[in-house]
């Protein structure tokens, strides 16, 4: 009931909604100013950066529901 019609649009049209979109790439912020406020080595925060930039760029260019 609750994540069916999310996984519906995926199915149907590889459609995500703007609602979720905005949901997943503020939980990676989130992810990211936790990590650096908590002193993570510069390196991780590369690596972090580069796959969480990767993961929020698919999120945004799959079209709208």
């Amino acid at each position: 009931r609750v994540f069916g019609p999310v996984i519906a649009d995926w199915r149907e049209n590889g459609a995500i909604a703007p609602k979720i979109k905005l949901m997943a790439t503020g939980t990676m912020a989130a992810v990211f100013a936790v990590s650096l406020v908590m002193g993570v080595k510069p390196f991780v925060l590369l690596i972090q950066a580069v796959c969480l930039g990767g993961a929020a760029w698919f999120v945004l260019s799959r079209p709208n529901k």
